[in-house]
Parts: structure tokens; C-alpha cells; sequence
């Protein structure tokens, strides 16, 4: 294999997928010796975007930051065998729709009388790029993220198809911003910064070189070998979608993006000019969701796996990991999520706080598999409750609630979503009612038999208290509110069952003494239990009594 810079290749692909695998790490190779960064991420970030079938990518920095010369190279990358795959058109707030996508020679009408559609090129590109999309008017924006949305436009009654694609399109934030609805478009995102020292001297030495290779020109672009046609890009698209997802790792993905939308509150309901949301009161404070303004929409868990697919099959995987999936957050978020004005103060760019809420997740709420966080445990309690997860995680399960029925496992969900103490936490809280929700039949057939067991204790005449604590037991390990009147139930028995008094409010004990004499209650322990004089706490059971002093009160 061609030094993939990922891992190794996946055994059960065929040849052909190999070969193709090979040309995504040539492509890497060759496309990150002509256009310079130290992220390793991003430049992952960049290779994974092409794997995407029909991607849409914003690229935001500064001009000159290199966003144009990139898209060039990938363009010229994928155009082997191929000419003009590349479609660009240039922002400018007086362009209409008519100068961008389509139109009618209107020279052609009045001389000749007959209609012309012009299609501007970027409709029927492979590779398209919007450039400084910021600068078009809203309207113009609007349309073009809607031909790559709905794959056709409509014109002058007749429809234009775009082929499968890859769009990139960027702005620099300093001219202006594109609408938060139209930004949720685009699949995936990052942030490309002006070159350091180290990466300007290469640039420099490049271009040098770009001169000897293009007889005196200084185009780093015209050395760019073309590597594979869009038709094998397309054949590697579909490798790409059979990677799997497991259900596990589809309930955290889901988890993560309630973590940005969840609120005590219900902040998804909030209408502009309504409640004002106490936050700083909460004992959610620190959580993320007291610095979102306004959260990610649903096409994020779409993109977060996407990304996390088109990661792990970079990375020679048959499924997609945990890993994965953090890793597209920053890239399928930022550009999502408005983040409040005193957040903002303190980061640079939301690329930079959503990296910072990835090792956030890392360290309080996921862990690893040796010392698992809150959501790791949830989410190992919820995978061998619905029989979806990985060893891994049934491991952690058993490992620390020990091997168990589902209304135990579930309990102990329930115990981790509501906290010891109250507080709890609300994604795991969300993921309990799915959980609940999702096993709902199971639970009612167990209640079922829970009442039926019941029915029976009320109707035998030969009861024991340790039949009722017994039935006691057993419901507390099913989730309260599935049981509560049960339990009443059961309680009420038990009450039955039990004598209680304060020895100073008592009169005569002789009876008590009699009564514990016929359960075989030695006669010491007797005069200790009932000695008005001491203030003592003791206790005592046999097969037919069990015997509490607390003080000068006694339970029996």
C-alpha cells in the first residue's frame, strides 16, 4: 500500500477499492506537500470532505489565507482524464440569479426570436466553488445552497440537474456573515488561518519551484499531479457508506448533540421576547448548554456521522468509533451554533470552543473503557438493555453493576439520570426515557407478574414477614413510578405486621411480654428490650420476629 498516512486498509475490500485507496493517500500526499499546515486534523478534515457524496464545505479565514488554492488543487487532483470539473462563481452583492446559475441570451431572442438557456457553468460542475459567498445577496445565497440541496433548479419551465458533486465555498468573516439557516447547509466546516513563518517559507520555496516545473510561471496549482477521476471518487463514495454504525455509538452521537440542546427550562420552546432563562441560577451552569445561544439544528447528527463514517473509513475501520465521532464535532458544529456573547469573549472562533467541548466530554462525562464517565456508564447500561452494544461495553456493565435482569439495569439508569443526591444529569435523564420507552412492553409484562405475585401474598392467610420483605426487595429493583402503587400495597402489609410504641407512653407491658414469649423471645433479652430506665438501642430476630429499640422506642 502507497504509505497511507491513516492505518491499514480494510482485508475484506477487493482490489479496486485498494487501488482507489491508495489514490486518497497519494492525493494526501501530494496535496499537503503544495498547500502547508501543521494541523494534522484539519488536514484530515479536508481528505475526509471529498468522501462525502454531494458535500458541502465552508472554508472561513482570512484572504490570502490559501482557501481558493486549495480548492483548486483538490479540483485538479480529481480531474484525471477529465477537463473543467471545476465550476467557481465570485460573490458580489449586485450579482442576480441570472449571473450565477442560470439565464436567457436575450441577443439571441430578439434577433432570432428564439429562447436560449444559458447554464452557467457551476450547475453541471463536479467540483464546485462559491466564492466569498457572504458578499451575494440573501436571495442569491438562498438559491444556490437550494440547487445543491434539491439537485435540480427550475428555469424558464425547464429543469437543469446538477451530477453528483463536491461544493466548497468560503467567506471571510470580516466581510460579513451568511444567514445561521443557510450556514446549517453545509455539511462541514473549519477555520484556516493566515500562514505561520514556517508555513510561508515553504509556500516560498514551492512557488520557487512551481517556476522551474511551469516555465516560469508561479502556480503551485499547474504542478498538481491528476491523481483519480470522479468517476473512481464516486466508487470510493460507496465504500464509504458501507461503514457501519453501531447502535451504541448512533445513542452517543445523539447524546452529545442533546447535550447543546437540552434545558430544565425548555429552551426549545422559548419564542424570541419571552421567559428570560435563569442560567446563572441552574445547577446545570456548567454545562454546555448555558453557553449556547442558539443550538445545532437536526442535519448535525446527519453530518457528525457522515464525517465520523468518512473518518473511520480513512482510518481502515469497518465501523465507526468513538474517536470518530469526536473527532467531526468541531468541524460539523461551529458553524451550527451560536454561541452567547460572553462565551465568544473568551475563544478565538467556535472551531476553538467546540475542540475545548470535545476534552470537556472526554474527561467528565465519557472517560474510557478502564474508568468510564457518567455517559459511559449510561451508555453501557442502555446498550445491554436493548441488546445493541458492543463487548466493551457490556463489560462495563457487569463489571459494575454485576450481571442482572433489565428492570435492574434499568434501575441503576435511572439511579445515574437523577443523581444520589437530585442533581443527575439531563442528557442521561433523555436517554433513561428512551431506554424506558424503547423496552415499555418488557417493563409492562414484568409489572404484570409483580401484581400477580402481590394478589397472592394479600390472599394468603398463612403470611410471613419475610414473604412481604422478600416482595419488598424485589420491587426495588424496578424503577419506582413503574411499582409506586405496589409498593403501597406492600407496605400496608408490612404495617399489619408491625407493633410500634414509645416505652414511656406505655402502661403495662405484661401483654407485649406475653406476645414475645409465645414468638420464643428469650426472657432477658425481654426485660432488656422493655427496662424503662435505660436508654439503650439494641435489636433481635428469629424465625418468627424481628425486634428494633431505638431509644425508648420499640418497633416489632
Amino acid at each position: 500500500m502507497h504509505g497511507c498516512p491513516w492505518g491499514v486498509a480494510l482485508e475484506e475490500n477487493s482490489e479496486e477499492i485498494e487501488k482507489y485507496r491508495d489514490k486518497i493517500a497519494i492525493l494526501y500526499k501530494e496535496l499537503f506537500e503544495r498547500w502547508f499546515t501543521q494541523d494534522r486534523s484539519l488536514k484530515e478534515f479536508i481528505i475526509a470532505s471529498l468522501l462525502i457524496r454531494n458535500n458541502k464545505v465552508l472554508l472561513v479565514g482570512y484572504p490570502g489565507a490559501g482557501k481558493s488554492t486549495l480548492v483548486r488543487l483538490i479540483s485538479r487532483a480529481l480531474s484525471m482524464g477529465q477537463k473543467d470539473i471545476l465550476g467557481i462563481v465570485i460573490g458580489a452583492p449586485e450579482k442576480t440569479l441570472q449571473k450565477v446559475l442560470v439565464s436567457t441570451n436575450l441577443v439571441k431572442l430578439l434577433t432570432t426570436g428564439k429562447e436560449e438557456i444559458i447554464v452557467r457553468p457551476i450547475v453541471k460542475a463536479r467540483v464546485k466553488f462559491i466564492n466569498e459567498i457572504n458578499r451575494f445577496s440573501k436571495s442569491v445565497q438562498d438559491a444556490l445552497l437550494s440547487l445543491l440541496e434539491e439537485g435540480y433548479i427550475e428555469y424558464g419551465g425547464m429543469r437543469f440537474e446538477t451530477p453528483d458533486y463536491i461544493c466548497f465555498a468560503d467567506m471571510n468573516p470580516f466581510r460579513g456573515e451568511i444567514d445561521r439557516a443557510l450556514k446549517s447547509r453545509f455539511w462541514g466546516s473549519c477555520y484556516i488561518g493566515l500562514p505561520g513563518l514556517e508555513e510561508s517559507k515553504n509556500i516560498i520555496d514551492r512557488l520557487l519551484e512551481s517556476e522551474k516545473e511551469t516555465s516560469g510561471k508561479l502556480a503551485i496549482v499547474e504542478t498538481m499531479p491528476k491523481i483519480m477521476s470522479f468517476e473512481e471518487l464516486e466508487c470510493v463514495w460507496n465504500d464509504v457508506m458501507s461503514i457501519a454504525i453501531p447502535e451504541h455509538i448512533k445513542l452517543l452521537g445523539i447524546m452529545i448533540l442533546s447535550s447543546l440542546r437540552i434545558c430544565k427550562f425548555g429552551r426549545l420552546d422559548l419564542m424570541p421576547g419571552y421567559m428570560r432563562l435563569p442560567c446563572t441560577e441552574c445547577e446545570y451552569a456548567n454545562e454546555p448548554c448555558s453557553k449556547i445561544q442558539e443550538p445545532p439544528d437536526e442535519r448535525a447528527s446527519i453530518a457528525l456521522f457522515a464525517y465520523a463514517r468518512a473518518r473511520a473509513w480513512l482510518r481502515g475501520r469497518k465501523a465507526v468509533d468513538i474517536e470518530d465521532l469526536l473527532w467531526a464535532i468541531p468541524y460539523v458544529f461551529a458553524h451550527r451554533t451560536e454561541l452567547k456573547p460572553l462565551v465568544k469573549s473568551r475563544y478565538h472562533n467556535p472551531w476553538e470552543f467546540f475542540k475545548k467541548f470535545v476534552k470537556w466530554l472526554k474527561e467528565t462525562k465519557i472517560g474510557s473503557f478502564d474508568t468510564p464517565g457518567v455517559w459511559l456508564k449510561a451508555l453501557a447500561l442502555a446498550s445491554i438493555i436493548l441488546g445493541v452494544g458492543p463487548k466493551e461495553l457490556e463489560r462495563i456493565a457487569i463489571g459494575i453493576y454485576g450481571k442482572n435482569d433489565t428492570p435492574s439495569y434499568l434501575k441503576e439508569l435511572e439511579r445515574l439520570a437523577h443523581g444520589e443526591l437530585g442533581r443527575g444529569d439531563l442528557v442521561v435523564a433523555e436517554l433513561y426515557r428512551y431506554v424506558e420507552r424503547k423496552v415499555l412492553d418488557k417493563i409492562e409484562r414484568i409489572r404484570e407478574i409483580l401484581k400477580h405475585e402481590l394478589e397472592e401474598i394479600e390472599s394468603n392467610v398463612n403470611l410471613t414477614l419475610d414473604k412481604i420483605n422478600a416482595f419488598i426487595e424485589k420491587l426495588k429493583r424496578v424503577p419506582r413510578y413503574i411499582v409506586q402503587d405496589l409498593e403501597e400495597r406492600a407496605y400496608k402489609l408490612l404495617d399489619d405486621f408491625r407493633v410500634m410504641f414509645n416505652l414511656e407512653a406505655l402502661g403495662d407491658c405484661s401483654k407485649v411480654r406475653s406476645l414475645l414469649l409465645s414468638y420464643n423471645v428469650n426472657p432477658e433479652i425481654i426485660n432488656k428490650l422493655l427496662d424503662k430506665k435505660a436508654s439503650t438501642n439494641m435489636s433481635f430476630s428469629n424465625e418468627l420476629v424481628r425486634i428494633r429499640r431505638l431509644g425508648k422506642n420499640v418497633i416489632i
